[in-house]
């Protein structure tokens, strides 16, 4: 079995919270150091040229797509991720329920201050949405997608800033540009406004705010670019979606949150079940969630969760031609919320590589588990990156 963890947003910065250290230095994992020990360490440069460091595009690399098949936005597969259709001409766009201050700054893109009944409420006052014909789907959490029939033509003619990237900004500032079809969002913001009213408290509203507009593409089969049967265990919807477009089997997960409270123990279990595969793809998205909140600390836990209840386990139960890649796919910033490039850190522990094997592009992973020839290395790299 060739199995590739990948600790979302796990690379951050020293935190003043956690005396100037990172999260993954507070935590620390036994498991890590004794791969670093006796197997193969090193960095992958995982964000695709000319792109923002998101999880898509990372992960997509991590999986062996180059990087002019990657799409350029993710709304797509996170509604193929639900089971919703697809179709050529539609326009996708996630949207995110946003906190905005008296003063107008945007405070949180994940709806921080609402609880988890609250956020059950705002979206069952959001199915009544509607502007200009476009379609709202709740897609878990603070989370949601829009689709606009039709209009794939505006794809390149809008101005979004995705919202968790402009935290303290002005909302004004944040407000979809592009002419008639930036007018029709405007209204969808100002309804969203509306219909949250209710769960507004002193001291700061919320709405909902578009970004990351997608059209239907098609990514390669995973099976296609390697020649191998892949699992996935994940609950993020983009990773879902990336499974399903990519041919990667990938069973529901009762329990799984794509949050800090997940079922790390239900993982595990749901990862040994698919041992008959060739490939597996492990994600964990809970370090991202607790970075874009700015809670530091909590990412400290949730790495701490980590090692004890899946990483540690896992590891022990590899047998001698099994191998393990555990890596980041991109930084969160736990300091601003924000998403950070850089070189990411792995660990590998596999019967065919030793030693520091320095920077790698990430389209090298899958060949790393499988023992192939490595890359030329002659990337440069961004030395805040460099956890390990």
């Amino acid at each position: 079995m060739k199995v590739l963890l990948i600790l979302d947003g796990l690379c951050d910065v020293p935190a003043p919270q956690l005396g100037y250290k990172t999260p993954l230095q507070v935590a620390g994992s036994a498991t890590l150091r004794d791969m670093r020990a006796h197997g193969a360490h090193g960095f992958f440069d995982t964000c695709p040229p000319g792109r923002e460091p998101d999880s898509m595009g990372c992960i997509l690399t991590l999986l062996g797509v180059e990087a002019q098949r990657i799409p350029d936005g993710r709304a797509c597969l996170e509604a193929m991720a639900l089971g919703l259709p697809v179709r050529e001409g539609d326009l996708w766009l996630r949207v995110s329920l946003a906190a905005v201050s008296a003063s107008g700054e945007l405070l949180s893109a994940v709806g921080a201050g609402l609880s988890a009944e609250e956020l059950c409420e705002a979206a069952r006052l959001l199915r009544a949405l509607e502007a200009g014909g476009c379609s709202y789907f709740p897609a878990g959490d603070y989370r949601g997608l829009v689709c606009l029939p039709g209009r794939a033509g505006w794809m390149g003619r809008l101005s979004l800033p995705p919202p968790h990237q402009n935290l303290g900004k002005p909302l004004a500032a944040l407000l979809p540009r592009g002419g008639e079809e930036a007018a029709l969002l405007r209204d969808l913001i100002r309804k969203s406004g509306e219909l949250l009213a209710p769960l507004a408290r002193e001291g700061r509203r919320y709405l909902l705010l578009p970004w990351g507009g997608a059209v239907k593409g098609r990514l390669p089969a995973f099976m296609e670019l390697h020649g191998l049967r892949a699992g996935g265990v994940c609950a993020a919807g983009i990773v879902r979606g990336i499974c399903a477009a990519m041919e990667i089997d990938c069973p529901s997960l009762p329990g799984a949150t794509a949050d800090w409270d997940t079922d790390l123990a239900g993982k595990l279990r749901a990862a040994q079940n698919m041992w008959d595969h060739d490939f597996l793809l492990l994600h964990l998205n809970g370090a991202d969630e607790c970075a874009h909140r700015r809670d530091p600390v909590g990412k400290v836990r949730f790495l701490s969760r980590v090692e004890r209840e899946l990483l540690a386990p896992l590891y022990a139960a590899l047998g001698a031609e099994d191998s393990l890649l555990v890596c980041g796919d991109h930084g969160t910033n736990s300091q601003t919320g924000r998403h950070e490039r850089g070189a990411q850190p792995f660990w590998l522990r596999s019967p065919h590589r030793r030693g520091d094997l320095g920077t790698l592009p990430g389209t090298a992973a899958v060949g790393l588990l499988r023992g192939e020839t490595l890359p030329p290395v002659s990337i440069a790299h961004d030395e805040t990156s460099r956890e390990e």
